[in-house]
C-alpha cells in the first residue's frame, strides 16, 4: 500500500472501508431516478473499478492500483485550507460538520501524502486560525501571497460548498481555476477535475470545470485553482466527510490530479530577457525556463499591453527558445505577456514589464493660435514633439525644457502657456541631446483664449466642447485651455461632470469656472451595471408578452446616461439582446476596474422571487449600497451568494425594484416615465455612496 501513515493511524478494515465508499456512490447519486454507479473497495488496496475512457490517455491509467506520485517529488505546493478562524464557511445542516474544519482535515492529509512522495508542501493554515481575523479581505490575499513568499509551483484552495438556501438536491463537483488565465491554471484545473471524478466522484452528479474570480485566485500569480469537491448542504456528504477514510479518499484524489499536472513537466521559473537587435530597430524575447521538454514554436503567443503581437517564436537549446517580434517596439513601459506550450501540452505563461526608451533624435514646436493679431493679450499654447531616430514618439515623461520652463512628454508631446507679454523673441526647445528653435508669430487673426476650471477645486476641466453660433468649435486641452475667434463674444461650455454653462469672453485670456454635478463625487468613479437576462433568457414575462430583460436593460442605459452626465464611467454588460455567461459578467466588472456593481433585475431567477436589495454576506460596502438602494426604492434586503455576486472584485449588489410577472408589475415597467425615475433612483443612491464622508 502507498501510504504508510495510513496504516500507522489504523486504517479500518476492507470490509469497512468497502461499506463506507458504496454508501459515497449511493448518496451521491441520490437526487436523480437512476442510480449512481457503485464504488468499490479503497483504490489503495484494489484496482479501480472501470471509468469512462479520458479525452486523453495519462501514464497511470495503464496501471493497476492508486497512481504513481513521483512527478510531484521537488515540486513545491501551497495547500490552502479555505476559511478558519471567525469565518467558518458553510455548515452542514444535518450534523453541523463545518467547512472550515473539514477544508483543514483534507489538507493536513493531503499534505502528509505529497511529503510522503517528496513534495515541499506550504499550509496557509494549520489550525482553526484566520491569517488577518479583522479583516476577511487582507486574510484572503495573505493566502496566495504565503504561495509567493514560498516559490510554490501551484496554489490549491481546498472547500467545500453549499447551496445559499440549504437545499439539498445539489452535490455537484465543482473546480476553479483562475478566471482570463487559460494556460497553466486551466491545466491544473482539468488534471484535478478529472482525478476527483475518477478517484473520489463516480457518480451522476456534474463535473464542472469553470473560471473563478475569488479573491485566492485572483491575487495569484501562479497556477491556481479552488476546489469544492461536494456540497455540505446534500445530508449523505455531510455524514459520509465525517468519515477520516473519506477525507483521506479525497486527499488522495486531490494528490492524483497534483500527480497528473506535473508529469505533463509544465515549465516553471520562467524568465524573458528582451533583447534589441540592429540598431534598435528588432526586438527579441530570449527565454529561459527549467523543464525538459521542448517548446512547440507554433504555440508561442506573445500580447504588448493586451494586444496580439506579430512575430515568431524560434527554438533553442534545451530550456530556451526565442521570440522576434515583426516590428520595433515602441517607446515607453509595456506590459508583456508571453504563452507557451511544451509538446506534452503543458502551457507556461509570464508577464514582464519593460521599458523602451529611445532618446530624441527631432523636435518640432508648433503655436497655437498660429497667426493671432499682435496685443491682443493672449495665452499662448507651445506644443513640443519630441520623436526618437525612427520617427516615432519618445517615452512618456521625458523632461522637455522651453524657454524657461520644464514640462514632461505626454502621449508624444509637451505643452506650454505663456503669456503674450512674456514671450522672447527666440524660442528654444531642449530635449535630451535634440533640440530646434523658432519665433513667435503674428498675423491678422483675433482670437479669444481661456482656461476651463472646476469651481470646486480649481482643476482643469479636460475635454471640454466649446460650442458658438456656429455649432461646436473647440476641446479643451488636458489643461483646459481653449481658443475661439474673437468674433464669438458667448459660448457655451459643456463637460462631463460639470454643469453646462455659458461664457462671455472679452478677448485676451479668460478663466471660466464650472460647477460640478452632485459635487463632484461622481466624477472618475468606475461602474458596471448589469442588466439580467437578454436572448433566450427573458425572465419574467409579463401577462400581456413584456419582457424582464428589456425593462432591465432600458433602465440600464437611463441610469448610465445619468451618471456619465455627472463624470462617472460606466459600463454596461449588455446593451442589446444578448444572452451572456456569467463569467462574461463577471469578466465585464473585472476588466472594467469597477468600483461598484449593480446587478438589475424586473423578474430574474437569481434575484429571487420579489423585489427586494441583496449583498454578499459579511461585505460592509455591499451593505452600504444595498442600503441607500432600498432606501430610494423602499425594498427590504437580504444576502445572496449568487455567483455574479459573489466572484466581483468589487462591491456588488442585485437590485430587483419589482417584477413584470404580474400585471401591476408589467404596467409600470412598459411606463418610460417610470423606468427613468427607476433611473433617478440608482443615481441617487450611487451618488450617496461615493459623497459618504
Amino acid at each position: 500500500m502507498v501510504f504508510s501513515r495510513s496504516q500507522t493511524r489504523g486504517a479500518r478494515s476492507a470490509a469497512q472501508v468497502a461499506v463506507i465508499l458504496i454508501a459515497v456512490a449511493a448518496f451521491a447519486g441520490c437526487v436523480h431516478q437512476a442510480p449512481g454507479p457503485e464504488v468499490g473497495p479503497d483504490y489503495g488496496d484494489q484496482a479501480p473499478l472501470p471509468a469512462a475512457p479520458p479525452l486523453a490517455p495519462v501514464p497511470y491509467e495503464e496501471s493497476v492500483g492508486y497512481p504513481d506520485l513521483s512527478p510531484v517529488a521537488g515540486r513545491v505546493i501551497c495547500i490552502d485550507p479555505g476559511h478558519g478562524g471567525p469565518w467558518p464557511g458553510a455548515v452542514a445542516p444535518s450534523n453541523r460538520l463545518r467547512e472550515s474544519d473539514l477544508n483543514l482535515a483534507v489538507a493536513l492529509r493531503l499534505r502528509d501524502i505529497l511529503q510522503t512522495a517528496g513534495a515541499q508542501v506550504i499550509l496557509t493554515r494549520e489550525r482553526d486560525i484566520a491569517l488577518h481575523p479583522s479583516a476577511l479581505g487582507a486574510d484572503l490575499s495573505a493566502r496566495p501571497a504565503m504561495a509567493h513568499a514560498a516559490s510554490a509551483d501551484v496554489f490549491v484552495s481546498v472547500h467545500h460548498n453549499a447551496t445559499a438556501g440549504g437545499g439539498d438536491s445539489v452535490n455537484d463537483l465543482e473546480v476553479y481555476y483562475k478566471h482570463g488565465e487559460d494556460g497553466p491554471s486551466l491545466d491544473l484545473g482539468q488534471c484535478l477535475t478529472e482525478s476527483l471524478a475518477r478517484w473520489l466522484r463516480q457518480d451522476q452528479h456534474a463535473k464542472r470545470l469553470l473560471p473563478g474570480n475569488y479573491r485566492v485566485l485572483r491575487d495569484a500569480r501562479i497556477p491556481a485553482v479552488l476546489l469544492e469537491s461536494f456540497y455540505l448542504t446534500s445530508p449523505q456528504s455531510a455524514a459520509a466527510l465525517a468519515q477520516p477514510e473519506i477525507q483521506e479518499k479525497e486527499a488522495r484524489a486531490i494528490a492524483a490530479g497534483l500527480a497528473r499536472y506535473f508529469s505533463l513537466d509544465p515549465p516553471r521559473n520562467v524568465v524573458i530577457e528582451p533583447r534589441e537587435r540592429d540598431g534598435g530597430r528588432l526586438h527579441e524575447l530570449a527565454v529561459r525556463y527549467d523543464g525538459k521538454l521542448p517548446i512547440d514554436p507554433g504555440s508561442v503567443r506573445v500580447y504588448v499591453n493586451d494586444l496580439a503581437a506579430d512575430g515568431l517564436g524560434a527554438p533553442g537549446a534545451p530550456g530556451q527558445f526565442s521570440w522576434l517580434f515583426g516590428e520595433p517596439l515602441p517607446n515607453g513601459v509595456h506590459t508583456l505577456r508571453l504563452t507557451a506550450r511544451n509538446t506534452a501540452g503543458a502551457a507556461l505563461a509570464v508577464d514582464r514589464v519593460v521599458n523602451i526608451e529611445r532618446p530624441p533624435a527631432q523636435l518640432r514646436i508648433r503655436q497655437r493660435p498660429e497667426t493671432p493679431t499682435r496685443g491682443a493679450g493672449i495665452m499662448f499654447l507651445y506644443e513640443v514633439e519630441a520623436l526618437d531616430v525612427f520617427g516615432r514618439p519618445v517615452a512618456d515623461g521625458t523632461a522637455v525644457t522651453f524657454v524657461g520652463r520644464t514640462g514632461q512628454i505626454n502621449d508624444g508631446i509637451a505643452r506650454f502657456y505663456i503669456p503674450e507679454s512674456e514671450l522672447p523673441g527666440t524660442l528654444r526647445a531642449e530635449c535630451g541631446p535634440a533640440y530646434a528653435e523658432t519665433a513667435p508669430v503674428f498675423g491678422t487673426q483675433s482670437v479669444a483664449t481661456a482656461r476651463c476650471v472646476s469651481a470646486l477645486d480649481n482643476r482643469p476641466v479636460h475635454a471640454a466642447a466649446i460650442w458658438t453660433s456656429e455649432g461646436a468649435y473647440a476641446r479643451t486641452t488636458p489643461e483646459g485651455w481653449f481658443a475661439v475667434p474673437a468674433r464669438f463674444n458667448e459660448v457655451r461650455v459643456a463637460a462631463p461632470g460639470y454643469r453646462t454653462a455659458t461664457a462671455r469672453l472679452s478677448g485676451g485670456f479668460a478663466e471660466l469656472r464650472l460647477e460640478p454635478i452632485a459635487g463632484g463625487v461622481l466624477q472618475g468613479k468606475r461602474i458596471v451595471i448589469d442588466p439580467v437576462g437578454g436572448g433566450r433568457s427573458p425572465g419574467a414575462v409579463g401577462p400581456t408578452g413584456y419582457r424582464a430583460s428589456d425593462a432591465a436593460v432600458d433602465v440600464a442605459r437611463r441610469a448610465a446616461a445619468l451618471l456619465r452626465e455627472a463624470g462617472a464611467v460606466v459600463e454596461l454588460t449588455r446593451e442589446g439582446d444578448d444572452e451572456l455567461a456569467v463569467m462574461q459578467r463577471v469578466g465585464t466588472v473585472h476588466d472594467a476596474g469597477a468600483e461598484i456593481a449593480i446587478v438589475l433585475a424586473y423578474g430574474a431567477e437569481e434575484a429571487g422571487p420579489g423585489p427586494s436589495v441583496a449583498h454578499y454576506p459579511g461585505s460592509e460596502d455591499g451593505t452600504r449600497l444595498a442600503a441607500l438602494l432600498a432606501a430610494q426604492f423602499s425594498l427590504g434586503m437580504r444576502e445572496t451568494s449568487t455567483l455574479v455576486v459573489q466572484q466581483t472584485p468589487c462591491p456588488a449588489v442585485i437590485l430587483q425594484p419589482y417584477t413584470v410577472a404580474d400585471a401591476d408589475g408589467e404596467r409600470a415597467a412598459r411606463n418610460p416615465v417610470v423606468r427613468h425615475e427607476d433611473a433617478r433612483r440608482i443615481f441617487n443612491a450611487v451618488a450617496g455612496y461615493f459623497g459618504a464622508p
